[in-house]
């Protein structure tokens, strides 16, 4: 499990339908059984934050997977904890720093002011509170279809569809088990591509979503939606790639306005 500045509690990860015990000990489990092990928790190949509670509900932003390949990491042994996320490296990612776009027009700024907003709230930050940043599927990989040799001994799985298909039946259930135990406020999911999956890892089904569409220099963008429960999830095309994506200010702003006024009002 990676070190984050949260940790679920043991017994919510117990309740999850994706452990199992192994009755053996970690020497005699097969790769699989310690990788699935690993997997039940629902914050595990995410770059962490603080996953809030009842009473201070964090914003979740989940992508689909991390695109960090572990084999490019200088030390893959480090946990996140460990390593320089400050604001000012987060700065440079174009990712992270049209996400703090996006946050800033959610709470009613331009993102203009992308910078200050980050530099005061600091997502993502050791310590810092509101904002939580994970993934559907626990490997890196370079993209979604990568699946190397190193990936096969590090997993047990064969091939990405298994693995995928394991995670859709068990992994995003227990994502789901978290998001009903912390409440966050809102679950963002990037990646238009996967909108039943963020379905079920936000509401545990597959809850239709209903379509709001921008037009921005020609081109739209669609931004799925949905509120059950009290809970609330827009799945976004990418944010930093793509001439459907939101790659630019305009779409970022229009976008969180949409988000605070439609959803969060």
């Amino acid at each position: 499990m990676t070190t984050q500045t949260f940790v679920p509690t043991s017994e919510l990860i117990q309740q999850t339908p994706c452990v199992r015990s192994l009755g053996q000990t970690q020497n005699q489990a097969t790769v699989r059984e310690l990788f699935e092990a690993s997997a039940c928790d629902p914050f595990e190949g995410g770059d962490g934050g603080d996953a809030g509670s009842i009473e201070s509900p964090s914003i979740w932003l989940f992508g689909i997977e991390h695109g960090v390949e572990r084999n490019i990491e200088k030390n893959p042994d480090v946990t996140h904890d460990e390593r320089d996320y400050s604001i000012d490296k987060q700065l440079g990612y174009r990712f992270n720093r049209n996400a703090f776009k996006l946050f800033a027009a959610i709470h009613g700024k331009l993102v203009d002011d992308h910078e200050d907003f980050a530099k005061l709230k600091k997502p993502w930050v050791k310590g810092s509170k509101g904002y939580l940043k994970g993934n559907l599927y626990p490997y890196p990989c370079r993209n979604i279809k990568t699946w190397t040799a190193e990936a096969k001994q590090d997993t047990g799985f064969e091939d990405k569809r298994e693995l995928i298909k394991w995670c859709n039946e068990h992994r995003l259930p227990a994502i789901a088990d978290a998001v009903r135990h912390y409440h966050p406020k809102l679950f963002i999911g990037v990646g238009a591509s996967m909108a039943r999956e963020f379905s079920k890892a936000c509401f545990g089904d597959n809850t239709p979503l209903e379509t709001h569409q921008l037009s921005i220099n020609g081109h739209t963008k669609k931004i799925r939606y949905a509120t059950h429960n009290g809970r609330i999830l827009v799945v976004l095309p990418h944010i930093s790639s793509g001439y459907n994506g939101l790659n630019s200010d305009e779409s970022l702003q229009e976008t969180g306005n949409f988000i605070a006024t439609k959803l969060m009002r």
